[in-house]
């Protein structure tokens, strides 16, 4: 019993008595009230739409009629159909609340019938083992599958070979939901049985035989034995067999392993094999135990260990008298059957019309057969049952106390079956050679559980931080809860937390499951649910995506960085056209983009094109429904909105919009409260909900006087509408004219894969947008606003620094400012741009003494013209203030930053230059170690006297002005005298004043030896004082080098003169000499001389008269020796 059933195709051979005729559909439920049911072929067709109540079973045909074009594609697929993707074949049946669904089939001879029971959720599985009824010369065996979800793969593992001959493995798929495939072996005893089926996504199996019997070689006739199985994880270790009516030899059982080493039991003692020794089975293996292990019409069978697990069928059926007894066997079914479970509990209300195929009546016999935990009170329509009733039979179970069995015969109608125990009920009927059959219980129900949300206008979800506002309640009839999580390999663990509570909070987001743990260690599991992550903040402002009009907080907004907003065009409303309308694709329209899918309760219900939108209407009624779902081959953004045309709010009436996939979610702006929302999926809609954000959210109108509620959803793969009325009292239709706009369609300028909204640089020219929009004039990281760390100075909501809509907020941006744009009106951040290149650096200059000047160059080149800003900084780096023109700074916007003026305060200032161009905005920066020294003054080179020297032949000859010796690194001293840093000072000395001046001019060489070959007479030197770690030099001082011309002694004479010059005439020896003409006549003219007069003593030596002789010269005869030297010092 469940909302959902699907029931994939059957086949059967096309000769013989094998076709099938008349196929029907046996749906009942125990509500006393109508249940509504839709089915549907498996192309999603609607093939019946009606209701069905307790009272009131419903019947009809599962083909059209009986003519042969009508046999096959409905519940049977023919030979030639098998081994294929079937579209239409099969049916799904969904239903407002639980109902039983049995297919019962008659062939077309009439001498073969047969039945099969949906399990509903419980067929659902991903791993199956097959079985059938053995098969003869002329039949098939077969297994069908049907995926319930879109991308379903299937493998078939065969031990035999299939109608194409091929075994072994087979893969099948991809296959979408509705989808079935069928495999067939032709003429093979075993045929299917043991076939492993294994998929990635749920799938329901059917399996048996068409036709087939358990007593081939031994008794005549056969029979129909399919049904509708369960996957691995709904068998188990445990069965209880109830024997029908037929002989040991087709009253059998198959049991197929699904673990290794399986040791199997028969009526409480090990089962032996033809050795004697127990039977054990491997994975796949299989067995058939006879008829005549069956005692008091019991069998009971189980495995040595109860995580060993069984798929087990059963024949049953009754004999066949017809044709003088040669066919006994003809009456047989197959059942699959549900393994004992303590959680098997409750009634079988009902089968509907136990004793009827159709509206055809098998007259023979209809009967139940159940198994129940002993002693309990059994009800059959309302009437305890006694085994002293003349059609039950009731049986104690050898090998396990704890159940008996009971058979109920003669039975027709509606039968309903009740216990206050456990309850597995089974029923077949006949008429003749046809028989068909059936498990209307047993197969225990996985555990569901119920999500409540508190109200956020996050929604259902898991923030980052690990916390939830998720509650999940447990709810079924189990010992035990376990909440469990997906890994990533596929396998489930315990959830993290209290993982038993029977109320759970998710902390981290995936994929959750509530397993039920019965009494007797039975594993069921629940549908599985995702708890995604709460909505995406990707610019973390505290603003979701969903609803962010500046995704990249770069002050340039969506709907500019885009390629626009656009209505959708519903004209057909399969395949709906994108009309951009507004921004960079304004004019474009966009199709093969979005295509559409109806799904209806009604022919009636609508989707039709408006003028801004489309219209969804239903019709009256209970339970009606239309879901509208567009699907994306490419992420949208999606705005949802009301198209302003009026319509009436209609009691009953609902609304459902979710976003594909499950991990995305829609955000509804409700500002002016038109809307009633089911936050916490309760079923009670909740007003004031001005904002809320889910991936599925349920409203409906509270007010439809010129709404303004807005669903907006970002990048998601599609958008569903779910449409509904319930509606008993009323036959006004239910009306929503929406507007679906999408905005903000992709635009990717640098083909980087990250769209302009969210790309800093949209040109990815190494420039941010938010400064080639002319919002920032730098910026460093693409961001408006100050620079982080900390974050704290990111644009949010908190600070006030973004909106609601998180636009930029700050006195000087108005997002209503259009970003630059050029000429043409393409803006200048969609637009690749070179940025300029520094080819030379700014180097380090000195300035050798306060109040000089210094300067600093760049060179740059770029195709466009070069703008320039010098900047300062006076703390080693760590900011940078740009420089104005001013009496210190000149050319601060050129490439020369010249400095009129330095002070010893500007000593360690670092200095560079930002360019750019119109085209690119952003700052190309200089290297920032260009460094201005301030020394104090230059290093000081004292004056000295020229240097003055006699001609002489130390060079050429005395005569030439020229001459050798030359020292002058015994001045260096003199020169240096009064500087304190004489160890970093270097002089050198130069014949020129350029010379002096160039630091790369090293001087004379031979300072110390220096000869004035090319300067006769006189040469001027000049002293070059250097710093040799600063390069400041003083190049100020020069000295002479004087060659003085050697003077001329001319010949002088003094006549003798005889003695007695005295006025007596004495004869002393002494004469008074005249001298007055010898200084004239020895120097001859010349100045600027000295001369000396000299006599000889007794030694001979030199002793000085004078500088001149006097006169008179008073002597007596001797020799005067006379010298004439230069004044030159």
């Amino acid at each position: 019993m469940s909302k959902t059933h699907y029931i994939p195709p059957l086949t059967t051979k096309s000769t013989g008595n094998n076709p099938p005729n008349e196929q029907w559909f046996h749906i009942s439920t125990p509500s006393e009230l109508p249940v509504n049911f839709t089915i549907r072929r498996g192309d999603g067709s609607e093939f019946y739409s009606d209701n069905v109540s307790n009272n009131d079973p419903w019947t009809g045909r599962a083909n059209l009629s009986d003519n042969n074009n009508d046999l096959y594609g409905y519940l049977f697929a023919s030979e030639n159909e098998t081994e294929q993707a079937l579209t239409q074949h099969g049916f799904i049946i969904e239903a407002d609340q639980e109902i039983y669904v049995s297919l019962r089939f008659i062939s077309g001879s009439n001498n073969h019938a047969g039945a099969l029971v949906s399990k509903g959720e419980s067929a659902l599985g991903t791993k199956f083992r097959a079985g059938s009824l053995q098969v003869g010369s002329g039949h098939l065996s077969f297994v069908s599958i049907m995926a319930t979800e879109d991308n379903t793969l299937v493998s078939f593992d065969l031990p035999t070979a299939i109608l194409s001959g091929q075994n072994g493995l087979l893969n099948v798929g991809p296959l979408g939901r509705g989808q079935s495939y069928v495999i067939a072996v032709d003429e093979s005893l075993m045929g299917i049985i043991g076939t492993l089926i294994e998929s990635n996504n749920p799938i329901v199996v059917n399996s048996g035989s068409g036709v087939g019997s358990f007593a081939i070689g031994s008794a005549g006739g056969q029979d129909f034995g399919v049904d509708q199985i369960v996957g691995a994880g709904l068998v188990g270790s445990e069965y209880i067999f109830v024997k029908g009516n037929g002989n040991n030899s087709w009253e059998n059982v198959l049991i197929i392993a699904d673990q290794n080493n399986t040791r199997i039991n028969v009526n409480g003692s090990p089962y032996p094999d033809n050795s004697g020794n127990q039977t054990v089975l491997n994975e796949g293996e299989f067995i058939i135990i006879e008829g005549n292990q069956y005692v008091n019409r019991n069998m009971y069978v189980s495995t040595d260990n109860k995580d060993d697990k069984l798929f087990a069928y059963q024949g049953m059926g009754d004999v066949y008298q017809g044709f003088s007894g040669q066919y006994p066997a003809a009456n047989q079914g197959m059942v699959f059957v549900p393994p004992l479970s303590c959680g098997t509990s409750g009634n079988v209300n009902n089968i509907g019309d136990i004793d009827k195929v159709g509206n055809e009546t098998f007259q023979d016999n209809a009967q139940v057969s159940f198994v129940t935990t002993k002693g309990s009170t059994i009800f059959i329509n309302g009437t305890q049952i006694f085994e002293s009733d003349g059609n039950v039979t009731r049986n104690d179970v050898l090998g396990n106390d704890n159940y008996e069995t009971y058979i109920v015969t003669n039975l027709s109608g509606n039968i309903k079956v009740e216990s206050n125990g456990e309850m597995y009920v089974s029923y077949y009927n006949t008429d003749g050679a046809a028989s068909t059959a059936g498990f209307y219980s047993g197969f225990t129900k996985p555990p569901k559980f119920n999500l409540d949300i508190e109200f956020d206008t996050k929604g259902a979800c898991i923030n980052e931080d690990g916390s939830s506002n998720i509650e999940l309640t447990a709810v079924g009839s189990f010992t035990t809860f376990i909440w469990e999580i997906k890994n990533n390999d596929g396998t489930f663990s315990s959830a993290p937390g209290n993982s038993t509570a029977t109320t759970y909070k998710p902390s981290e987001s995936g994929i959750y499951r509530l397993k039920g743990v019965l009494e007797c260690d039975i594993e069921l599991y629940s549908d599985e649910i995702p708890v995604s992550i709460c909505a995406v903040d990707s610019d973390n402002d505290g603003i979701f995506d969903n609803i962010d009009l500046d995704l990249d907080n770069d002050g340039v907004l969506n709907s500019i960085e885009s390629g626009g907003k656009g209505s959708m065009d519903f004209t057909d409303p399969l395949g709906p056209i994108i009309n951009i309308s507004e921004g960079a694709l304004s004019g474009t329209p966009i199709s093969g983009v979005v295509t559409g899918a109806i799904v209806k309760t009604k022919d009636e219900h609508s989707i039709t094109a408006t003028v801004n939108g489309f219209e969804s209407q239903v019709e009256a009624g209970v339970d009606q429904e239309l879901k509208y779902t567009l699907n994306f081959s490419e992420k949208l953004n999606i705005l949802f909105k009301d198209s302003g045309q009026a319509a009436a709010i209609i009691d009953g009436e609902s609304f459902i919009l979710k976003s594909n996939p499950g991990t995305t979610n829609i955000t509804l702006l409700d500002p002016n409260d038109d809307l009633y929302v089911d936050t916490d999926f309760d079923g009670v809609y909740e007003d004031n909900t001005l904002q809320f954000t889910s991936n599925e959210i349920r409203f409906k109108f509270k007010s439809r006087a010129n709404p303004t509620y807005e669903f907006y959803a970002y990048q998601i793969d599609g958008i569903e509408l779910v449409h509904k009325l319930n509606s008993i009292s009323s036959n006004s239709e239910s009306v929503l004219i929406p507007s679906v706009y999408v905005v903000d369609y992709k635009l990717d300028t640098d083909g980087d894969q990250i769209l302009d909204y969210n790309d800093p640089d949209s040109d990815n020219d190494g420039c941010w947008d938010v400064v080639e929009a002319g919002y920032m004039s730098e910026d460093f990281d693409g961001i408006y606003g100050p620079e982080p760390p900390p974050d704290t100075n990111l644009p949010n909501i908190t600070s006030g620094t973004v909106d609601e809509r998180g636009r930029i907020i700050n006195d000087n941006y108005d997002f209503n400012t259009e970003p630059n744009k050029d000429s043409s009106g393409q803006f200048y951040f969609q637009q690749i741009a070179t940025a300029p290149e520094i080819d030379i650096e700014p180097v380090s200059s000195i300035a050798c003494y306060e109040g000089s000047p210094a300067e600093f160059e760049v060179t740059a080149q770029s195709g466009d013209t070069i703008n320039y800003l010098w900047q300062l900084s006076t703390d080693s780096g760590s900011s940078w203030d740009d420089l104005e023109e001013d009496d210190t700074y000149s050319g601060t916007n050129t490439n020369k930053l010249v400095i009129s003026s330095t002070s010893l305060s500007m000593n360690g200032y670092l200095y560079r230059v930002k360019i750019n161009t119109d085209n690119y905005a952003c700052f190309v920066y200089s290297e920032d170690s260009a460094e201005l020294k301030v020394e104090p003054e230059l290093p000081s080179a004292n004056t000295i006297d020229n240097l003055i020297k006699c001609d002489d032949n130390s060079f050429g000859d005395e005569a030439d002005g020229i001459i050798s010796g030359w020292n002058f690194d015994k001045n260096i001293n003199d020169i240096l005298n009064g500087n304190t840093n004489t160890d970093k000072l270097t002089i050198t000395f130069h014949i020129s004043s350029d010379s002096a001046n160039d630091l790369n001019d090293n001087g004379i060489t031979d300072s110390d030896n220096y000869t004035n070959e090319n300067n006769p007479n006189e040469q001027e030197i000049f002293v070059r004082v250097r710093n040799n770690e600063t390069d400041c030099f003083n190049a100020e001082t020069s000295f002479k080098l004087i060659v003085e011309p050697l003077p001329t002694a001319n010949a002088v004479t003094i006549s003798r003169q005889c003695d007695g010059d005295g006025g007596d005439e004495s004869q002393d020896g002494l004469y008074p000499f005249d001298t007055s003409n010898i200084q004239t006549t020895l120097l001859a003219n010349q100045t600027n001389v000295t001369t000396y007069y000299y006599y000889k003593d007794a030694d001979n030596n030199d002793v000085l008269i004078g500088n001149e002789l006097p006169n008179p010269f008073v002597s007596g005869s001797q020799i005067i020796t006379i010298q004439v030297e230069n004044n030159t010092p």
